[in-house]
């Protein structure tokens, strides 16, 4: 074989791996958009048997060969590498995912519509997973797509121990793909072995038969028997060249879904589709036998299969858009799920709602997450099947965000590893946000002598401790929660101390006291008088004692606290991420969704106050407490709780979002910021117009009350700059004082 190869840099490895015999190439010509003299020369280009073709770049792909079948006056010795390589791929999603040898088998499969197709990534989970899922992909095409591979690659799922299904939304028993205008995109890499009802689709005008032989012709479309036997003698497994990536169930998706939701995509986003506005009755009732059927043959295959039913995440503002007309829906489709229910053991988590929904950042439309959201949904998933599957679960899961603390992280993990609760009986999650110093390789150490306890998770961008926390809440598995930071230590017994009182008084949270004190190994005396609501049980049984403790908070912060792992997720609590100040917003919800507390009046939790650490820091940074706080009040709105709770509401959003800010400004500022507090008062008084009757303002302090001044009586800047002057004084007094 004689053959010229026209390629370029990035593309000559991946040719060179496929190639049968690299001595069949006599010649290559670097196509890097100039044109060799070669490429000129039609005499010499007829001495070769092949010209192949082998450029990356589709339109540069297409003018070489446009060039070189000009000369050669014919294009039958003409190799189009990436036109053979794309024709190869099996047209079918589920040949592309079983026939790619990464994995000899799976353990999981997930099965479902384009929300799953793009929303759960095989990859975050920790035994090897499949996802089937594709565009528009209805019951009866899923039911198919699993008999399929039963029939065809038993040996891949013989040691299936899990399904996930993606359900859609509320409408999916009344929808039929086949009928749909989707048809022809699904069929593209759907099943395409069974047109099911597709001879009824009066969108299409074309026979299932007829269009199938016509996607199997634009498959080969400008390949002839000449140019197949040519590749054929030139090339072997062509795909091995660059592990199989072809026949990844997703393509491109960090790529592809980069994008982030915007005000248009919902304004954009159709409501009113046919299978909103029409019962298809004669669709739920074959949806709902099928449905019925698939269980079925999961269940024979194995009898003791996991199988998790889910709706995913949806953006918030679509979900308050459809919410009047998937109403009804929804009533429809819960009740054909719990019927099942009684049935079949499967589980089935709703989505739609979840705390993801409220963060934009997360979607790539009005209804599809993004590769970030898909992440994050992922890793979330992973967690709670890991933790429905696992038989043992640890006791008490502690989250550790770390970030540039490589000279405080071995005294942490030092007084985690020797808590007298046994190291056996936790684990620790340490979530590395993208530190810059030797963090990560502090960690990785810790990991490798503990490695059934210690789970260490690498952030490849930093998303601030609420990003960190996050991401540690996805990977829990026990029964407890805890939080440490990573520049702070603990008590020996504090875990062991923190659990007992949990399961005495079988509460939501237990709670100790924090002790300050800084790297010098000074230490700050403990003013109990901040505490004087610990050392007591607390049960909230209704709106009077929910006010009560909404004036008097929950002190102390996250990280003195042990958490029921079952009340987080059900009240699906959270931190915001990217923002500093993101425990004033879970310490906020956490009030008004608690039920029952134990705090004890012990110091075990040792905040070390390090000068270079964010939480210290001035600048800016201060301003993400105004968004902390307006993110709280929409969250607080969202829940229901501006019915019964509006004025203790509003005493925090003046306390915490006006008064406190304005203490921040004035001494962590060198120029007061007037411009943002104009802002501020603007904001208080959209919220609440009402503000200067809160029945709460007596408790206002002295300092509190001439702040809320500016707002009452909307000060000019110099106004402003004698109050924020006279703040500052009287602060520098007090320390002089006191030190």
């Amino acid at each position: 074989m004689n053959a010229l190869l026209v390629t370029t840099a990035k593309d000559i490895a991946k040719v060179h791996r496929s190639l049968r015999n690299r001595s069949d190439i006599s010649k290559t010509v670097y196509w890097d958009r100039r044109l060799d003299d070669v490429l000129f020369d039609a005499e010499v280009l007829k001495q070769y048997d092949a010209v192949i073709i082998a450029v990356g770049d589709a339109v540069e792909s297409s003018q070489v060969k446009q060039i070189i079948a000009e000369l050669l006056g014919e294009s039958d010795r003409i190799i189009d590498y990436y036109l053979f390589y794309q024709a190869l791929v099996p047209q079918m999603l589920v040949d592309c995912t079983m026939k790619a040898p990464a994995n000899s088998s799976y353990q999981g499969m997930v099965l479902g519509i384009s929300h799953a197709y793009v929303g759960i990534l095989a990859e975050h989970f920790s035994n090897p997973v499949c996802n089937l899922a594709f565009n528009s992909q209805d019951i009866y095409y899923n039911k198919k797509i699993f008999e399929y591979c039963i029939e065809k690659y038993r040996d891949k799922i013989s040691d299936l121990e899990f399904i996930i299904f993606d359900m859609f939304d509320y409408t999916y028993f009344n929808y039929d793909v086949s009928r749909s205008r989707s048809a022809l995109g699904y069929y593209l890499r759907g099943y395409t072995k069974d047109p099911h009802h597709f001879a009824d689709n009066t969108n299409a005008s074309i026979h299932f038969d007829e269009m199938m032989t016509f996607l199997l012709r634009e498959k080969y479309k400008d390949i002839n028997n000449r140019q197949i036997n040519l590749f054929d003698t030139l090339f072997q497994d062509i795909h091995a060249a660059d592990g199989y990536e072809a026949y990844k169930s997703v393509q491109d998706i960090a790529l592809t879904r980069n994008k982030m939701v915007s005000d248009q995509d919902v304004d954009e986003y159709k409501v009113e589709t046919s299978i909103v506005t029409n019962q298809y009755v004669d669709t739920i009732e074959e949806n709902v036998s099928l449905f019925y059927q698939l269980l079925d043959t999961i269940y024979q295959w194995n009898p003791h299969m996991k199988v998790y039913l889910l709706i995913l995440p949806q953006y918030y503002k679509t979900v308050e858009k459809a919410r009047e007309m998937y109403a009804e829906w929804k009533e429809k489709f819960y009740a054909i799920i719990q019927e099942a229910n009684k049935r079949y053991p499967f589980v089935f988590w709703d989505f739609k709602e979840h705390a993801m929904s409220y963060e934009k950042v997360y979607f790539h439309d009005a209804t599809h997450l993004n590769y970030y959201g898909a992440n994050r949904f992922s890793q979330i998933l992973q967690s709670m099947i890991c933790q429905d599957l696992s038989p043992e679960q640890k006791k008490i899961s502690v989250i550790v965000p770390c970030y540039n603390v490589e000279n405080q992280i071995d005294r942490c993990v030092t007084s985690l590893v020797n808590q007298t609760f046994g190291i056996d009986h936790m684990e620790l999650i340490f979530v590395d946000d993208a530190s810059t110093d030797q963090t990560m390789l502090k960690l990785s150490e810790w990991e490798a002598k503990y490695p059934e306890q210690i789970l260490v998770v690498h952030c490849e961008e930093n998303g601030r401790q609420g990003t960190a926390r996050n991401i540690g809440l996805s990977y829990v598995s026990g029964e407890y929660i805890g939080f440490v930071d990573a520049d702070d230590w603990i008590e020996a017994d504090m875990y062991q101390t923190l659990y007992d009182y949990s399961e005495k008084y079988d509460c939501d949270l237990s709670g100790v006291l924090y002790q300050r004190e800084d790297n010098a190994g000074n230490v700050y005396p403990v003013d109990t008088k901040k505490f004087d609501t610990y050392h007591q049980y607390v049960m909230i049984e209704d709106e009077e004692q929910r006010k009560k403790l909404l004036q008097t908070g929950i002190p102390g912060g996250v990280c003195t606290k042990l958490f029921r792992a079952d009340f987080v997720r059900e009240q699906q609590l959270f931190f915001p991420e990217k923002l500093a100040y993101e425990d004033n917003f879970f310490g906020c919800i956490l009030q008004h969704c608690v039920r029952s507390y134990y705090l004890s009046d012990q110091v075990m939790y040792h905040y070390v106050v390090n000068e270079e650490s964010t939480t210290m820091q001035a600048g800016t940074r201060h301003f993400d407490r105004l968004k902390i706080e307006m993110m709280k009040i929409e969250e607080l709105q969202r829940r229901g709780y501006f019915g019964p709770f509006y004025q203790e509401i509003a005493f925090d959003f003046i306390k915490m979002f006006f008064c406190n800010s304005l203490a921040l400004f004035f001494t962590k500022f060198p120029v007061t910021p007037y411009e943002m507090i104009h802002l501020m008062v603007k904001t208080m008084k959209n919220w609440f117009p009402d503000y200067q009757q809160n029945p709460y303002l007596y408790q206002l302090n002295h300092t509190e009350k001439t702040f809320l001044q500016i707002a009452n009586q909307e000060l000019e800047d110099e106004e402003i700059e004698k109050i924020a002057d006279a703040y500052r004084k009287a602060v520098m007094e007090y320390f002089s004082i006191n030190n």
